[in-house]
């Protein structure tokens, strides 16, 4: 067997299988590479209950993936992050523990892709005990990558050291201070263990007062306060890793974040049993998905201070009530950030209908128009009927339902979506807003309207200088359409 670091072919194949959930053993090909074959339908009803065939199978394909990556030169973490090999090698580590069902030793595979992705030897994960569990319950890479920070290695010790209190310090020593730490007694949790100063110990739901989580040039938004709609999504679903949030920026570079989290989301029974109805949301400081490795849209708005403190005050007086629902529809996290907006005026086309999670928006789009030739009054029973069978899905799914853990005050805020029958024919109760339209549309028309405003900027003005001030500006400015009357006026 021929193992290398270039072996493209077979991480290709293997990530290629395991996107399409397919069943697969390693295989050679004439020259002994690795590779991964299929297993046919008479194969896989042989082996159906074979427990002892199927960990075979899966320790060869960890094995092998696992010798892949040890043979990689070591890389840094930003580029450990987009590296195939890690990426396939974590899918399928990720396949084996939680999803395939079968007990396999996954240990050395878990300790080279920890390693890579922080960027030292595996060897050194054993030199520093403790250090590979911190990173790998934590994601610390994740926040490493994030911030621009690194382990420090003792070339003849081995011995690492890692940022805390804006000093670098001993693994050794940081971990006793770990070992003195209290368990959290507070509910819900989201351990922030890292942040710009290094090794913490704080959780992102456990706060009073908003405070900035990074510092960055204020040079990059023109020293002014800044308000920002955020959306990350995942390409593989429209149901998962799709989330939205706030970002405040101030004239000294301080970051603040923060968006309504629903804790349970990340529980299968949260997503299938009754999944629409009414769960706590929590307000999460800073938003976690700051740190995911989904890609991120913004949108940014110049405000003032006036602006900047009523938000962080609405916020903060929020967090302090604990009375915020979370609903799929009418509750979600970004009406939450629509409702941030609204001080400063704004409001952001980020309205869509449920269809679109079923239907292509082409074939909504053919459907709309052949509706549009219909008499006025067939067209109004055409979206009534519509709505009536989508609305009838909502309560399948328990749009009007109160999750048993909401407090006093979630409760009162509950209400059913859905009140009355006439509200099974009404098409507005069909419409929501989703991060993915915000990602995909909102920010397209955004970043449609400025290119627009830019090209004007170029045609009529001559002065270099103010061409470059009048570009700048536009880069935190909306069309008339995203801003609330008042304002536009």
């Amino acid at each position: 067997m021929t193992i290398s670091a270039e072996n493209t072919q077979f991480i290709n194949s293997l990530e290629n299988a395991l996107k399409q959930k397919q069943t697969v053993e390693l295989s050679f090909d004439n020259k002994n590479n690795p590779t991964v074959r299929p297993l046919g339908v008479l194969s896989r009803l042989w082996h159906w209950r074979d427990t002892k065939y199927h960990e075979a199978r899966l320790s060869r394909l960890a094995d092998v993936v696992a010798q892949i990556i040890s043979l990689q030169p070591r890389m840094t973490i930003e580029v450990a992050e987009k590296d195939q090999t890690l990426i396939v090698g974590r899918k399928l580590f990720k396949y084996i523990t939680k999803e395939s069902g079968i007990q396999v030793n996954t240990d050395t595979l878990r300790k080279q892709i920890t390693a890579a992705k922080v960027g030292v030897d595996p060897k050194i994960l054993d030199c520093n005990p403790g250090l590979q569990t911190f990173i790998e319950k934590n994601h610390i890479e994740r926040y490493l990558l994030h911030y621009g920070h690194h382990l420090d290695i003792d070339p003849e010790t081995g011995k690492a050291s890692i940022l805390k209190d804006g000093k670098m310090c001993s693994w050794e020593d940081v971990a006793a201070d770990i070992a003195k730490w209290e368990p959290f007694t507070h509910t819900p949790q989201q351990n922030f263990y890292y942040g710009q100063e290094g090794v913490q110990r704080k959780d992102m739901y456990n706060w009073t007062k908003l405070e900035p989580y990074k510092k960055e040039d204020p040079a990059a938004w023109k020293y002014q306060y800044i308000f920002e709609t955020c959306a990350c999504y995942n390409p593989e679903s429209t149901l998962e890793g799709n989330h939205s949030w706030v970002r405040l920026r101030t004239p000294t570079g301080d970051v603040y974040s923060v968006g309504v989290y629903r804790p349970s989301k990340p529980n299968p029974f949260d997503k299938y049993n009754t999944p629409f109805r009414n769960k706590p949301g929590y307000l999460m400081m800073p938003d976690v998905s700051e740190f995911w490795d989904f890609a991120i849209s913004t949108v940014g708005v110049v405000i003032n201070e006036e602006i900047f403190l009523k938000m962080k005050t609405m916020i903060e007086n929020d967090k302090k009530a604990d009375h915020l629902v979370f609903h799929l529809v009418k509750d979600n996290c970004l009406l939450y950030c629509n409702k941030v907006a609204s001080l400063a005026n704004v409001k952001l086309p980020t309205q869509e209908g449920l269809a679109t999670h079923v239907i292509s928006e082409n074939a909504l789009t053919k459907i709309n128009n052949a509706i549009s030739y219909l008499p006025m009054f067939i067209q109004k029973i055409c979206y009534a009927v519509a709505a009536f069978f989508i609305n009838c899905c909502q309560l399948l799914l328990g749009t009007n339902v109160q999750d048993d853990r909401l407090n006093a005050q979630q409760i009162q805020k509950a209400t059913p979506h859905i009140k009355t029958i006439s509200d099974l024919f009404d098409i507005d109760k069909t419409l929501h807003n989703h991060p993915n339209t915000f990602a995909f549309k909102t920010t397209k028309y955004i970043s449609d309207w400025r290119k627009q405003e830019i090209e004007k900027i170029e045609k009529t003005t001559n002065s270099i200088e103010e061409k470059i001030e009048k570009i700048k500006e536009i880069e935190f400015r909306l069309p008339d359409s995203c801003y609330i009357a008042s304002q536009a006026s």
